[in-house]
């Protein structure tokens, strides 16, 4: 199963652009974060600094899995993972 991610973007970008793979590959995860972060907009009412300071940053260790593995599927467990290791902490706080 082909999905298009992160890295036939920066593929795509590359060869559009015709910048080093390296550099297309820090422009398209810098914006896939900032583009995550905005999705949280509404939920934290506009705040720009947990927007862009958490949110998207924590957005980072998923493309960095995504570009070792090439995979959705990768990205999907690690997600998954840490969201119920989060919500196994928290229950017990």
């Amino acid at each position: 199963m082909s999905c298009f991610s992160s890295v036939d973007t920066s593929n795509l970008f590359f060869k559009k652009h015709e910048v080093s793979k390296q550099w297309s590959l820090i422009i398209v995860t810098l914006v896939g974060a900032f583009l995550f972060g905005l999705t949280y907009y509404s939920v934290y009412d506009g705040n720009w600094t947990q927007i862009l300071l958490i949110i998207a940053l924590a957005r980072l260790p998923f493309n960095w899995v995504t570009f070792k593995v090439n995979s959705l599927w990768a990205i999907a467990i690690v997600h998954i993972t840490f969201d119920f290791l989060s919500l196994l902490t928290f229950s017990f706080i």
